[in-house]
């Protein structure tokens, strides 16, 4: 999915995506949502579905809005390392 959503991203906002980064980022998303997801479930005083929903949008978008903002406006051809 995280390789996807790169992928998507960089066709749409003309940007390219290192391999070496991208393995990090799916590595490390991968990671991350799994361990949000499980101290969820396994939490007896969670959070209501629609707030953790939320919260975890919130975070892609977020790191989605850092990859973005990295890129050189006028370029279509930069590499994030």
């Amino acid at each position: 999915m995280i390789k996807q959503i790169l992928a998507d991203l960089a066709q749409t906002k003309h940007f390219s995506v290192d391999n070496r980064y991208s393995h990090f980022l799916q590595t490390a998303l991968s990671t991350a949502l799994y361990a949000t997801i499980n101290d969820w479930l396994t939490d007896q005083d969670r959070l209501p579905l629609t707030e953790e929903r939320q919260f975890i949008c919130n975070y892609l978008q977020d790191g989605i809005d850092g990859l973005t903002e990295r890129q050189h406006p006028d370029s279509h051809s930069s590499v994030v390392r």
